[in-house]
């Protein structure tokens, strides 16, 4: 009598045969199915396969994955031209994939071979580059690598079938996905990959094409650009219509788009930029009138002369020369100490003194134009023991120690002299030099010093000068780091606070500084390109910005003239070409943007997909993975608009400072500050609303 074990053993075998004559014949459950979702279901059915779309059946893959792998490659080799089953068998392949350990082991099993044919086929080629892209969403360098050895047939996809929106998207979709990896396969020293060039030309191509393309189309179309320009920009400046592309990115409303359209054209110039000089010889700047041309000269008029910095420059160096020679007769270092003094905080360019072993005189004081004669004057100041000169001690001890490069010793002094006044600017001026390489702090320095009263023009244009860099390089940095996952406006909304902080200094140095003022270029670069990045009722010829642009290209003018050739800056480059792609940007790909922006911001319910109407996407799209945690797709993003009234949540109410770490009023907390200076400072005005709030 037969026992259990060779009953086991016979149900197997029957089972095995089974599976076997199945992949010679043309399995008639799908035969008249038409759908891909069904079809799909009845080979999973038939073959007794886990559902995939469940934590449990990617658990049962990976303990039966040769058996499961196995029998799907058998079954597609055995088919013959039965498409729909090899189809059906790359898709449920494709969900697999959603696994990052299972990818790689399917990449390695070489699961692409099986995807290739189905190209070639009418029947099958969406659900081949559906599939594509599920293998290549969130894959490692291993599987990129192996898809960019088809990318030339994804270009040839691409060229070959124009009419066809699927191709087109799930194409893009596939490029974008893998592009990182496929730019210089074999590191940055290898020569650029010859494909480049005309993958550019393909999707620019499809994207221009006389149909509604997808939402996903044009997001993936953005990504895939962006990422081109950090590693092949030569090839996207090359072909205008990609920068038009990007230009007209920044049109859109959702904040993500804009940011990573900005991200890219920034990253094309980046290459080849030049930095701002900072030094100039004072002889060569007073010499500048007789390098003014007579449009620069009018200008100067027009503004007014005695209101200018050459003639204030000019003002300045020859009171430092007469108080030298004053010092020279009456060795007084006291009178010279102020008079230094007053010039170093109103105008610090204009004292110029030498370092080295300075000549000593009978009476045992350096020459004046030493730089060991600074703290001595201080020292003289401080004995006549007046509080009110204390600050005037203090600017001429930071300019020595700046010249000596101790820092401890100049945030000694700063703390010690904003402890004693904390309305002297000159501290602020000082920490922001001092701490410009870190942005935050050197903000939060500028945007106090701005709050101060005693600020003389010099040190208010150079505190906007820095809060406009500082500001607006630091949302950028912000912008850059956010994707499509970050749902929540916290995150970009400080980002945003940060350009609108340097969008409205810069706007204020445009009104303000003379227009011989080296700072009013850079100032008029800034605004003209935050403008556009955060403006959004501006006209396609940009008519609205005329006048700033007018005024940028005199400031540089007399930039030339006065100090030397204007610097090829990134932020020059970026808004000179945004500039002049502009116009045509909106007109060709401007309802690109606008079609994204709809979609987008139509309830997800009621978004119409387009080249997505097939049920495998539907099934693609399907999971349910029980209680994991990270899901595998990414979540669609919706339209990220910005209600600019918030957005000053994440700036203090005092200062102005934007920033991620502000404190609430206890009272109140409505009010936000960088600290208890704020809102002491803040405490008159906020004292009256702070209790009926």
């Amino acid at each position: 009598m037969p026992g259990p074990s060779s009953r086991k053993k016979k149900k197997k075998g029957k089972q095995s045969k089974q599976a076997k004559e199945t992949t010679t014949v043309r399995l008639p459950e799908i035969e008249d199915v038409e759908g891909w979702n069904d079809i799909i279901s009845a080979i999973t059915v038939f073959f007794e396969l886990p559902d995939f779309t469940k934590r449990s059946g990617i658990k049962q893959a990976h303990v039966e994955f040769d058996t499961i792998v196995s029998k799907l490659i058998l079954a597609y080799q055995a088919c013959g031209d039965f498409w729909k089953l090899k189809g059906g068998i790359v898709g449920i392949i494709a969900k697999i994939s959603a696994d990052t350990i299972l990818r790689n082991k399917l990449v390695h099993k070489g699961i692409l071979h099986l995807v290739l044919p189905l190209f070639d086929v009418d029947e099958t080629r969406h659900i081949a580059l559906q599939s594509l892209v599920c293998i290549a969403r969130n894959g490692d360098q291993i599987v990129c690598l192996e898809i960019t050895r088809i990318a030339e047939k994804i270009i040839k996809l691409l060229n070959d079938f124009p009419a066809d929106d699927k191709v087109t998207e799930f194409c893009v979709m596939v490029l974008a996905l893998t592009f990182p990896t496929w730019v210089y396969t074999g590191g940055p020293t290898q020569p650029r990959y010859p494909l480049i060039g005309s993958m550019l030309e393909a999707v620019m191509e499809a994207i221009r094409r006389p149909h509604q393309p997808s939402r996903y189309l044009v997001e993936h179309a953005v990504d895939l650009i962006r990422k081109i320009t950090e590693n092949a920009w030569k090839d996207v400046r090359a072909h205008p219509p990609a920068i038009e592309f990007l230009t007209a990115g920044l049109s859109s409303k959702d904040w993500i788009v804009r940011s990573k359209c900005l991200g890219g054209l920034l990253r094309l110039y980046d290459p080849g930029s030049e930095h701002e000089g900072t030094y100039f010889e004072m002889m060569h700047i007073l010499s500048a009138s007789d390098r003014l041309t007579p449009k620069l000269n009018q200008a100067l008029e027009d503004y007014g002369i005695d209101r200018t910095e050459i003639y204030f420059g000019l003002t300045c160096t020859l009171d430092s020369n007469h108080a030298i020679a004053k010092f020279e007769e009456d060795r007084n270092l006291y009178a010279l100490g102020l008079k230094f003094a007053w010039l170093i905080m109103h105008n610090d360019s204009s004292i110029v003194l030498t370092g080295g072993e300075p000549e000593i005189s009978p009476d045992g004081l350096p020459d004046a134009r030493s730089l060991n004669i600074l703290p001595l004057a201080a020292a003289a100041i401080r004995m006549r023991g007046n509080p009110a000169e204390l600050d005037f001690a203090d600017a001429l001890d930071i300019k020595y120690y700046f010249q000596k490069e101790q820092p401890q010793a100049i945030v000694d002094l700063v703390e010690k002299g904003l402890q004693r006044n904390p309305k002297q600017s000159y501290y602020y001026y000082a920490m922001v030099r001092l701490r410009k390489e870190d942005h935050v702090d050197a903000l939060r320095f500028a945007k106090k010093g701005l709050k101060c009263e005693q600020l003389p023009p010099f040190i208010r244009r150079r505190l906007l000068h820095m809060a406009v860099h500082l500001a607006g390089n630091t949302g950028f940095l912000m912008l850059q780091e956010l994707t499509d996952s970050d749902a929540g406006k916290e995150k970009w909304e400080k980002g945003i606070a940060f350009f609108m902080s340097a969008y409205e200094d810069a706007r204020v140095l445009l009104d303000e500084a003379p227009p011989d003022s080296k700072y009013l270029k850079d100032a008029g670069y800034w605004f003209v390109l935050l403008s556009i990045v955060i403006r959004e009722d501006l006209s396609p010829d940009l008519r609205e910005l005329s006048p700033a642009l007018k005024r940028t290209q005199l400031a540089r003018e007399f930039y030339q003239a006065i100090f030397a050739t204007p610097p090829m800056t990134i932020i020059r480059m970026t808004q000179e070409e945004i500039v002049k792609h502009y116009p045509s940007a909106i007109q060709n790909f401007g309802p690109l943007f606008t079609a994204l922006d709809t979609a987008k911001g139509v309830p997800k319910a009621d978004v119409k997909h387009g080249v997505t109407a097939d049920d495998v996407e539907a099934w693609f799209e399907r999971m349910n993975m029980e209680d994991m945690k990270d899901p595998v797709f990414t979540p669609k993003s919706t339209l990220r608009t910005v209600d600019f009234e918030h957005v000053t949540l994440y700036r203090c109410s005092w200062c102005g400072n934007p920033s991620a770490a502000l404190k609430k009023c206890s009272r109140c907390t409505k009010t936000l500050y960088c600290d208890g200076d704020c809102q002491k400072s803040h405490w008159t005005v906020h004292k009256k609303v702070c209790n009926r709030q």
